[in-house]
């Protein structure tokens, strides 16, 4: 993750307990997005890659990964080390395919130093907490450490093109979270506090999603190829991107 602001979300421990539980409430697609994310690889599942995750968090998509990939290496970066405390606990039975890293986005090129060496950089609802132009530095640096034709693939949130759809993505959105909760959560006990609580996290977690058609660009911009959309509905996606 990027900034100070961001980092220190994820280094609260009662954020990180609440990690996992949150997640599901607000993003049910995870698991769906995690498995579209890994059955579109073109990888043989003994396969030996080198692999980074971007923003491990508590572990969830390196854990499937590795499941798929058990011969895989991974080098999992977080800025926030309570996160990673967690992800070494999910990931005790793989702890052998797996080194932790604590870094600032922004920072990965101190630890990542070995051109087209790598042979996936896969990510989960991490990167939006990069602005516009960190976003463009980290792909640029992406793209130099990928090994050619390895991948960039990652699931993300993201804001509409048109503001009138992005206020029916978060009616939606909201409308979801409280079907979800049925009750059960005091935060989520109607539309105000779930907007409330929705607004008063992303301020807190320095949120800056882009738009898809914005995010493409960068990765075109960047020089990567056969960028695409691999799946979308309303405000999530998973992006697919190229080392030629």
């Amino acid at each position: 993750m990027n900034g100070d602001r961001s980092i220190n979300a994820y280094n609260s421990h009662s954020r990180v307990i609440s990690y996992d539980d949150n997640m599901n409430k607000m993003h049910p697609n995870r698991v769906k997005m995690m498995g579209i994310a890994l059955e579109f690889l073109p990888y043989e599942v003994d396969s030996t890659l080198k692999a980074i995750d971007l923003g491990i968090g508590t572990g969830y998509f390196s854990f499937e990964f590795l499941k798929k990939y058990p011969n895989a290496h991974i080098i999992g970066i977080d800025g926030a080390k309570a996160m990673i405390e967690i992800a070494k606990i999910r990931l005790d039975d793989y702890s052998e395919n797996i080194e932790f890293q604590i870094c600032d986005f922004k920072n990965i090129h101190e630890i990542i130093q070995d051109l087209e060496s790598i042979d996936v950089v896969f990510s989960s609802y991490a990167l939006h907490h990069l602005n516009e132009n960190e976003k463009e530095q980290l792909y640029n640096f992406l793209k130099i450490i990928i090994k050619k034709n390895g991948w960039l693939i990652y699931a993300d949130v993201i804001v509409a093109d048109n503001p009138n759809i992005e206020t029916r993505f978060q009616e939606i959105r909201i409308d979801g979270i409280m079907k979800r909760t049925q009750g059960s959560d005091k935060r989520f006990i109607n539309y105000e506090s779930t907007r409330k609580f929705l607004d008063d996290l992303e301020e807190k977690e320095n949120d800056q999603p882009l738009s898809i058609s914005r995010d493409m660009e960068l990765l075109k911009k960047s020089g990567f190829n056969n960028i695409e959309i691999l799946w979308k509905e309303y405000r999530e996606m998973i992006i697919c991107a190229q080392r030629k």
